[in-house]
């Protein structure tokens, strides 16, 4: 997770801008990434694209979880979206 003001805005929409061009290549609209930054300050796309993302919360595991109120995002949108897709 990623607090307010923790990185700059302009860094934040280049890795949005990668994210983006990486589902609009693949054609994936669920999906997680591994993305670098090197001391110059360069992101390095490291494994582009994860079709199974991890979604072991941090309250089933702490050593290896991803933090539960993201967990919880994901599946919230993830609602939306069937919602949206039954109501088509």
């Amino acid at each position: 997770m990623i607090a307010p003001g923790e990185v700059p805005e302009p860094a934040l929409n280049e890795l949005e801008a990668t994210i983006r061009r990486i589902a609009s290549i693949t054609g994936m609209n669920f999906f997680s990434s591994e993305i670098a930054q090197i001391d110059s300050g360069e992101y390095v796309v490291i494994d582009y694209m994860n079709d199974q993302c991890h979604m072991l919360s941090q309250s089933a595991n702490p050593q290896i979880g991803v933090p539960d109120e993201l967990v919880g995002a994901i599946a919230r949108r993830l609602v939306e979206a069937a919602r949206q897709m039954v109501r088509r």
